[in-house]
């Protein structure tokens, strides 16, 4: 409604509106709003962070040849808008083997609502429907980087809300998306060595999720991840199979 009442008061504002029939998750959405998308870039924005003014004219216009991903500094913050810390990445442009070793040692982050990459190539980590799960937002940046340079710019462009650990409502849905994500990089025939870098930032996630639930959890059925199985244990999880 709140949307609606928006675009009805800025007609002159070239908004476009889908409802989904029904709450999908946010993985399905993303995927649904990268296919609705026409424009030449695309960002996705989640609905509890805020964009700082100037952001998206300074990240469009970083976009040189070459360039494939633009991702700028963030503002954190608490439920009620207060900031907290602030995150502020090297700036500067990185190859593949600099970006995946920046991003997997943790000395840079792509948080989401902070990126912005061109349309045509984000294709490429979409997979046809298929998303990678809940590490989409590492998984497009890792894909990306395989085809041009990222680019890290000096400019907070968003205030994005800290979710508590408890705001995962299934550990294990999280944890099997990284198993997915590791095996979509294993299908691409990525170097050997940037694949051990990703088994292991796979493998550290998914032993955090293993502290917060517990071993005998189902997995739930009819989720729009690339696999599906009935049972899984985080053992298998953090061996890093999908059944």
């Amino acid at each position: 409604r709140m949307m609606q009442e928006y675009i009805a008061a800025h007609p002159m504002v070239d908004i476009k509106y889908f409802r989904m029939e029904k709450n999908q998750g946010h993985i399905p959405n993303w995927d649904n709003c990268h296919k609705q998308a026409t424009g030449e870039y695309l960002m996705i924005l989640s609905d509890d962070d805020v964009l700082e003014p100037g952001a998206i004219a300074r990240m469009a216009e970083a976009f040189e040849p070459g360039v494939v991903q633009v991702i700028g500094d963030v503002v954190y913050i608490d439920g009620d808008g207060i900031e907290t810390s602030r995150k502020t990445n090297p700036h500067g442009k990185y190859d593949s083997r600099d970006f995946w070793d920046s991003r997997l040692n943790k000395d840079l982050h792509d948080t989401p609502s902070a990126v912005m990459y061109r349309h045509n190539q984000g294709d490429v980590a979409f997979e046809k429907g298929k998303p990678a799960g809940s590490a989409m937002d590492v998984a497009t940046s890792l894909i990306l980087s395989e085809q041009g340079i990222i680019k890290c710019i000096d400019f907070y462009v968003v205030r994005y809300r800290v979710h508590d650990g408890n705001d995962s409502k299934n550990y294990y849905r999280c944890a099997f998306s990284h198993v997915g994500f590791y095996q979509l990089f294993k299908s691409r025939g990525v170097s050997s060595d940037k694949l051990a870098w990703l088994q292991r930032y796979c493998q550290n996630i998914i032993a955090g999720y293993a502290n917060n639930v517990n071993e005998k959890t189902e997995f739930p059925q009819g989720t729009k991840y690339i696999y599906e199985p009935a049972n899984v244990s985080f053992t298998n999880l953090i061996n890093l199979e999908p059944s």
